[in-house]
Formats: structure tokens, sequence, C-alpha cells
């Protein structure tokens, strides 16, 4: 929902306030002081203002029982989280034994494209779970790039939409990364297996409802042998309206 929506939208309510509140002094004031002063008329007069002022505005369907909702306040919530793996998530990698890059033929590698749905959500949380063979330089990268599109299978930079080793164009990792989106990347301690690095790595805002995913390696390690603990996990947090009730 924009800010221009949800400003219209809440300006709507308190119109609708607004005149709910002159519907019912006018009903006072046709009404005898015995009339209102027993607490079930009196929430019978202020449904009935209210009622009066919805249906003024349209704000009742023609059915007669439902009122549109109107926004409180705006709330954000995580979403069911997406998965890039080996097996059993939602899109393939294979990280097992990932070399250390050089920049142009080594280090890289694809995934297989990730469909985010249909009505994907504005923005997601990237975290991944990496294990490397050997101890990495602290504070070097393990860098995430992306192609977005509107179809599954090949992408920008060259990507094809499959689990496979990325070298761009012509072996040349470092000049096809250009062409794709940086999304962020893992800051490496000097951790080997078997301690499994986690991060934050960013929020990220699709351009696309697919994702082809890149790993660029440049930890200054290989990763460790196994797949079991590399995963890259994107969360959506979806915008949630909190009505009045």
């Amino acid at each position: 929902m924009t800010s221009r929506t949800l400003e219209t939208r809440c300006n709507v309510a308190t119109d609708l306030q607004a005149i709910a509140e002159r519907i019912a002094l006018a009903m006072l004031a046709k009404s005898g002081v015995r009339e209102w002063t027993d607490e079930t008329i009196r929430i019978s007069l202020a449904d009935a203002a209210i009622d009066i002022a919805a249906r003024l505005l349209g704000l009742i369907h023609n059915d007669g029982e439902h009122y549109v909702a109107l926004p409180d306040y705006m709330k954000v919530e995580p979403g069911t989280a997406k998965t890039i793996k080996n097996s059993g998530g939602d899109a393939a990698i294979t990280l097992a034994s990932l070399a250390n890059g050089n920049g142009t033929s080594a280090g890289g590698r694809q995934a297989a494209t990730l469909d985010l749905g249909a009505n994907w959500a504005q923005s997601w949380r990237i975290d991944v779970d990496f294990e490397l063979a050997a101890t990495p330089t602290a504070g070097n990268v393990i860098n995430l790039y992306a192609s977005w599109s509107n179809t599954t299978g090949a992408g920008k930079g060259n990507t094809s939409g499959s689990d496979a080793a990325y070298t761009g164009y012509s072996n040349n990792l470092d000049a096809a990364v250009k062409h794709l989106e940086f999304l962020g990347a893992h800051i490496c301690t000097a951790q080997a297996t078997t301690t499994v690095q986690k991060s934050n790595v960013a929020i990220i805002r699709p351009k696309g409802r697919y994702l082809n995913l890149v790993v660029d390696n440049r930890s200054g390690a290989a990763f460790h042998s196994t797949d079991t603990n590399q995963v890259i996990t994107l969360t959506p947090l979806e915008d949630l309206v909190q009505d009045v009730v």
C-alpha cells in the first residue's frame, strides 16, 4: 500500500467519525432525556449513527452486512521463508568444495531459478549459513548477486537458471557480475569446519518474480566438502494493515 493510499483511507476514517458524531448529536436532539440515559439505547444510537454515516460514505457493501476495512496502522511480519540449498529447498545450489575465486573462472556458483511467487513481498531478508573447509581470511567476503526476471530460466550475466558453475562470459566472472545486482556479502571470520558461519546479509527489494542467484567465493578458502550446512534463506517481510475494529 502506498503512503498516498494509506493517507486517503485514513482521511475516510476521519470523515466517518465526523459524520457519525453529527448524526448522533442530531439524533440526541430529537430524542428525550429518558430515551438515551438507558445504556442499551445509547449503544443502539451510536451504532445507528455509524451505520448511517458509513452508508453515506459508501463503506457498506450492498448486502448491508460488512464494512470496508479501514487501516489503523501498518505493521510488518515475516512470511514463509524460501531456501536455496543442495536438496530439500525451493531452489538448488551445490556449494560443496566451491573453490576460492580468482576473479575469472573459479569461485562462482549459480543456483537454479527461485520463484518468489506471483504476489511476492516488496522486501526480503537474506540470511546465510556457510561452512568452510579451511580457515578463511577474517574480513574476506562471499558475495551474492542476482539476476531478476519475469520468466524462469536463463537470465542476465549469462546465468542459466540451473545449478551449475558460474564463470559469466568467456570465463571472466569479475566482468560478468557487473551485469547482475549485488545483493550483499557475508563477511568471514577466521573459523573453519566444524563451525558454521551465519550472518544477516541484506534486506533486498526484488525486481522480478524469478531470481537467478550467484555465489562468488572470495573468502580465501574453499567451502566444506559437504552441502549439509550450506543454506541461503530468503524471508519475505510482508506489509500488514492492522484494521480498525
